[in-house]
């Protein structure tokens, strides 16, 4: 049994390319890719409906902040020191 399955939507696959699919999630991974209505007999805690949607994979958000300086030309500072 799957923790969610997501039916009827277009499932962008890793070729780039989207087609019909059911994706069976288990413990927030994919564990299965079917063709539309294959997954509906091994059961889920949750369905959802996404005919005519879109459904993809997260991304990975590669934007951040970093917490230490960053050294540039021209500065001296150290990363490995602290102020007092």
């Amino acid at each position: 049994m799957f923790d969610l399955i997501i039916t009827g939507g277009q499932a962008v696959m890793p070729s780039g390319n989207a087609e019909l699919a059911d994706i069976g999630v288990s413990g927030g991974k994919i564990a299965a890719v079917g063709a539309p209505g294959t997954l509906a007999n091994i059961g889920a805690a949750r369905v959802v409906d996404a005919a005519g949607q879109i459904v993809m994979p997260g991304g990975v958000d590669p934007h951040i902040h970093c917490s230490s300086p960053i050294p540039f030309p021209g500065r001296n500072e150290d990363l490995l020191s602290a102020p007092p």
